[in-house]
């Protein structure tokens, strides 16, 4: 009905079709119209809904014969230091017509930060320097591979007072582990049963998730349930669960006592000690790994629960504990408002956006890329792309967070590049970080002595690309 009825067609972001939006659109031209797509290959990270590089890279000219190919490889949005990173990085993916990405005269000198740190304590700091030397909340980003990434420099964000808003998932206190938190601290100074029932219907359901209990779904709900309408029924129920294993059903017959002793235990006493008892009986950081989706996210999960307690003063009764939770639960529910922000947000929904100081957290490996992309080459290349989509979102400052530097650190220092970044995202091994920074200084300072270092050929057809050298 509506083939050759169109004398134009044009299609933007092609490499993210899939084969039944690529088949529509041979239908659709028929015999009739002119069809221009316009896309990238080394942008292509949406896999998951059925998106493919062959359709950019290979379909389009074998099902639209004949094909005129442009290329568009100039960047206004950064500068020659990230320009040669981002080639650096995305080269090690194969594709016969890849053309560089070549800065303009015109693009601002991009800087290119690495950080050494484990943890995100790093973050706040450099936020606000930006801040400081003039630079806008709102046009400054830290992007992560997954969102459970985000929970943590959420909470250094909140400690210290930068404003930020989620593009995407939901807050740290809408987590399991922090609404968990809240209700043993409301339990525990009674607060739980002043609450409305949909509210203490949702923290129930965290306490007893928070460490999971491996519980399967009915007993799990039932447990639940009795809580809310019984809650001195609570170990009654649990004595009666089946279980053909012994340390299962002592696991949770410990978990029934605490339930128990944090409703005797009371507003004045020390936090900490209450509740470091309780994850250690409860052997909570084993529970959060073993039952976790997978190792990666239970780790993640672990660092949260560390991340809350360093939160928590030496001396604070829980009545204090409480206070100062929902004044940040608080602070987080009014950022969501704020416009003048600093977006937490994961790669997959940069695309199309850019910001003038961009920060790439979890850099650590077998989080990105996943413990499965060594063993699957397709998904290695799809992370490559998603790292290449990720720093090319930066328009004057990158800052990378790096956990390991030491194999970086030797590989860089010869200009060379490589696969083992130790226990940091192998994608920095392959960057060529000090080549591409010399680069930049010889271009903007206008030196007379080139850069130098093992692995030159991508520099040298950079530089061909710019008619110098």
């Amino acid at each position: 009905r509506f083939a050759n009825h169109l004398d134009h067609i044009l299609v933007d972001e092609y490499q993210d079709v899939n084969e039944v939006q690529h088949q529509l659109l041979i239908w659709l031209a028929g015999e009739r119209a002119r069809v221009m797509v316009v896309g990238d290959v080394d942008q292509c990270i949406y896999t998951w809904r059925g998106a493919k590089t062959d359709f950019l890279a290979v379909r389009f000219a074998q099902d639209f014969t004949p094909v005129t190919t442009y290329h568009l490889p100039q960047t206004f949005r950064f500068g020659h230091r990230l320009s040669l990173l981002a080639n650096h990085a995305i080269f090690a993916n194969s594709w016969a017509d890849r053309v560089p990405v070549v800065s303009a005269n015109t693009a601002p000198d991009t800087r290119i930060f690495v950080h050494h740190g484990r943890d995100v304590s790093e973050i706040p700091p450099i936020l606000q320097a930006w801040q400081a030397q003039g630079g806008v909340w709102q046009d400054a980003a830290v992007l992560f591979r997954v969102w459970s990434q985000s929970a943590m420099v959420e909470l250094a964000l909140l400690q210290a007072g930068v404003p930020y808003r989620l593009l995407g998932d939901k807050s740290i206190w809408e987590s399991n582990i922090a609404q968990g938190m809240l209700a043993m601290l409301s339990l525990i100074d009674g607060t739980l049963w002043q609450q409305s029932d949909e509210e203490r219907l949702l923290y129930i359901t965290a306490f007893w998730q928070t460490p999971p209990m491996g519980l399967k779904r009915a007993e799990r709900e039932r447990l639940i349930e009795v809580s809310v309408r019984e809650p001195e029924a609570v170990m009654s129920v649990i004595e009666g669960l089946p279980s053909d294993r012994d340390w299962q059903k002592t696991a949770w017959l410990a978990r029934g006592r605490w339930w128990t002793r944090f409703r005797q235990a009371g507003a004045q006493c020390n936090t900490l000690s209450l509740l470091n008892r309780f994850w250690i009986e409860v052997d909570a950081e084993s529970r959060f790994e073993k039952l976790a989706a997978n190792p990666t996210q239970g780790g993640l999960q672990v660092s949260l629960l560390h991340a809350l307690m360093q939160m928590i003063d030496d001396d604070w009764t829980i009545a204090q504990t409480k206070a100062h939770f929902l004044t940040l639960r608080d602070r987080a529910k009014q950022a969501s408002t704020q416009d003048d922000a600093v977006t937490l947000t994961t790669i997959h929904r940069v695309k199309g956006r850019e910001w003038g100081c961009v920060m790439l957290a979890g850099l650590q490996d077998a989080v990105f890329p996943g413990n499965k992309s060594a063993e699957q080459p397709d998904v290695l290349a799809e992370e490559r792309r998603l790292f290449y989509v990720a720093i090319t979102r930066a328009q004057h400052e990158l800052h990378l967070i790096v956990p390991d530097m030491a194999n970086l650190a030797q590989l860089w220092a010869k200009g060379k590049m490589g696969k083992d970044a130790g226990k940091s995202c192998r994608f920095l091994a392959e960057t060529n970080f000090r080549l591409c920074h010399q680069f930049g200084d010889y271009v903007y300072q206008n030196l007379t002595q080139l850069p130098t270092g093992v692995d030159m050929n991508i520099a040298h057809r950079y530089m061909k690309m710019l008619t110098i050298g």
